[in-house]
């Protein structure tokens, strides 16, 4: 059975409806000869441009679960928005089906589909904008873990550790010859081991919150310079020395902490943009449509007071028109 309220919910919407349709042409909105609207069914269209819409923010999640680099500094955001928008997405068609079951043909493209469609959308695009500040929030976290505590930082620490070991391993005499340290004795494979290596390959880089190696390091002076030059050098050498390479025999001269926390704040910065602004578009888009359904309401309240200052009539039961009978007076007879 029907639930009673919603039939009678949608029942309300569905006269409503009518009323809107038949005003402009004087018909009778409870009449059998109106005809459903030819108009294209505007809750599925606006159920597909919903399910678009769901699926950006499920898609940048995706983007950083398959990532290897940014799923190890951040897991949480994207199954969070996963899980939020796949409910959402649940919630919509079972709405989409109620209207179908209790509403009619005339919830297809009537007024009261516009409006669970705006009051969904306004509901998705304050989630989305919520769910952009935990991401950003993150991004800055991560930078100032890097900058300035990156052996201490929540996020670095244990790569730091794992970083430290292997680089023990690895200035072993019979390990510094290995293209490799996986290649050498003692070796542990580790999830920050495996980490490790994905900077130094996708990265180009060497070292993990590491400093430069060597002694009696000084600053180099440089002609026409101000000051004294960043560029280091010991007595003997002209170059600094950096962070010998793990997983290779190159010879990498930029950090992987720097370059990995480039990474990830971009790619966050981005994302985390990318859902602010949605939401703040959506709402733009429902606000002016609110404001266009608003001006249609005024102008038809003013198009009935028109037709009803003419003589029109639109009760229930009533008979406007040319055609309309008139009543005569009845004479004062005597049977």
């Amino acid at each position: 059975l029907k639930p009673f309220g919603l039939k009678c919910l949608f029942q309300a919407f569905d006269i409503d409806t009518k009323f809107h349709e038949m005003s402009y042409i004087g018909g009778d909105p409870f009449g059998e000869e109106s005809k459903p609207s030819s108009e294209p069914p505007t809750l599925i269209f606006g159920l597909f441009i919903a399910v678009l819409f769901i699926c950006m923010p499920v898609w940048s999640a995706i983007t950083l679960l398959t990532d290897d680099i940014l799923s190890y500094f951040i897991i949480w955001w994207p199954l969070i928005v996963i899980l939020t928008c796949g409910a959402l997405m649940l919630a919509l068609f079972a709405l989409f089906l109620c209207c179908l079951w209790c509403g009619g043909h005339r919830m297809h493209s009537g007024q009261p589909s516009l409006n669970i469609l705006a009051l969904f959308v306004m509901l998705y695009a304050a989630l989305i904008v919520a769910m952009s500040y935990p991401l950003s929030e993150q991004a800055y976290t991560i930078k100032q873990e890097v900058r300035y505590s990156c052996g201490g930082g929540r996020h670095t620490h244990f790569l730091y550790e794992e970083y430290l070991r292997l680089s023990q391993l690895r200035s072993d005499p019979d390990c510094m010859t290995s293209t490799s340290v996986s290649d050498c004795s003692g070796f542990n494979p580790t999830k920050e081991g495996a980490m490790l290596e994905k900077f130094e390959t996708e990265l180009s880089c060497s070292g993990y919150c590491s400093q430069f190696i060597g002694l009696n390091l000084s600053l180099a002076p440089v002609p026409f310079a101000f000051g004294d030059s960043l560029q280091l050098r010991n007595p003997d050498q002209s170059l600094a020395i950096y962070p010998p390479t793990l997983f290779s025999q190159n010879n990498w001269t930029a950090s992987c902490s720097g370059m990995s926390m480039r990474n990830v704040v971009a790619y966050l910065g981005d994302i985390s943009d990318e859902t602010f602004w949605e939401g703040v578009v959506l709402f733009l888009i429902i606000s002016i449509a609110g404001c266009v359904a608003f001006t249609n309401i005024i102008s038809l309240s003013g198009s009935r007071t028109r037709l009803q200052n003419k003589g029109g009539s639109y009760g229930y039961g009533a008979i406007s028109g040319p055609n309309a009978m008139r009543s005569e007076p009845m004479p004062n007879t005597i049977l």
